[in-house]
C-alpha cells in the first residue's frame, strides 16, 4: 500500500508539472526579460536566495498547477504568498485598487508581484505601487504598461491604458490627487461604456494573446 501511495503522490507531482509547463503555457515564461510573469519552483528559489520576502500572485487560486507549485515552493523557501486577482480585460474595479493600496502597506520587503506573462495585471499594479507607495507621478508610473513588458495598448487591455488616460484628463481640468480622484470621481461602468472595443484586427490580436 505504502508503494502504491508514493506512486500517486508522483504522479500527483507530475500532473502538476505537466499543468503548468504546457496548460499554463508555463514552458515559454523562462525567456522571458520581464520579472512579471508567472513564476516556476526555480525562480521562487532564486528570489528567496536573493531576499525577497513576498509573492503577491495577481492571478488569484487557478486551476493549473502552477498555483500548487508556487504556494508549495513558497513555503519551503520562506516567502510570504499573497493571492489578490486582477483582471486585464475590463476598467479596475475600486475594492481591487483598495486591496492593493492595503497590501502594499502591510507586505514585507522586498516582494515580487506576478500575473500570467507579466504583461497587463503586473504592470497595472507596478504603476500603482509607483503612486501609492513611492508618490511617482502618475504620467511616470503609467509607463509600467509598456510594448517592452509585452502589454498591448491596442487591444482590451488598453483600457488599462484608459484608466491612466482618464485620471491625467481629469487632474488637469481640476487638479487631486489620484486616490482622491479614485474616491470621489471615478467611475468604472464609465469607463468601460467610453471604451473603445477592439476593431476586427484588434480582436484577433485578443484571440492570440489570451489575456486572463
Amino acid at each position: 500500500m505504502k508503494i502504491l501511495q508514493k506512486l500517486r503522490d508522483q504522479w500527483n507531482w507530475i500532473k502538476l508539472w505537466i499543468s503548468m509547463l504546457f496548460a499554463d503555457h508555463g514552458g515559454g515564461r523562462p525567456v522571458y526579460k520581464q520579472h512579471g510573469p508567472q513564476p516556476n519552483p526555480f525562480h521562487i528559489r532564486r528570489f528567496a536566495r536573493r531576499g525577497f520576502k513576498t509573492l503577491l500572485n495577481l492571478r488569484g487560486r487557478t486551476v493549473y498547477g502552477s498555483y500548487d507549485l508556487e504556494k508549495f515552493y513558497a513555503e519551503k523557501y520562506g516567502l510570504t504568498m499573497i493571492d489578490l486577482a486582477l483582471y486585464s480585460g475590463g476598467a479596475p474595479q475600486k475594492k481591487q485598487i483598495y486591496a492593493l493600496r492595503d497590501v502594499f502597506q502591510s507586505m514585507q520587503r522586498p516582494a515580487l508581484m506576478h500575473c500570467k506573462s507579466g504583461a497587463d495585471r503586473a504592470g497595472l499594479a507596478s504603476a500603482l505601487y509607483l503612486i501609492m507607495a513611492e508618490n511617482v507621478p502618475v504620467d511616470v508610473a503609467a509607463k509600467q504598461l509598456s510594448r517592452s513588458y509585452g502589454h498591448i495598448k491596442y487591444s482590451k487591455t488598453g483600457i488599462l491604458d484608459s484608466f491612466f488616460d482618464k485620471y491625467l484628463s481629469d487632474n488637469a481640468k481640476r487638479p487631486m490627487p489620484f486616490m482622491q480622484w479614485v474616491d470621489e470621481v471615478y467611475d468604472p461602468k464609465a469607463l468601460d461604456a467610453a471604451f473603445k472595443r477592439p476593431t476586427t484586427l484588434r480582436t484577433i490580436v485578443d484571440f492570440f494573446i489570451r489575456r486572463e
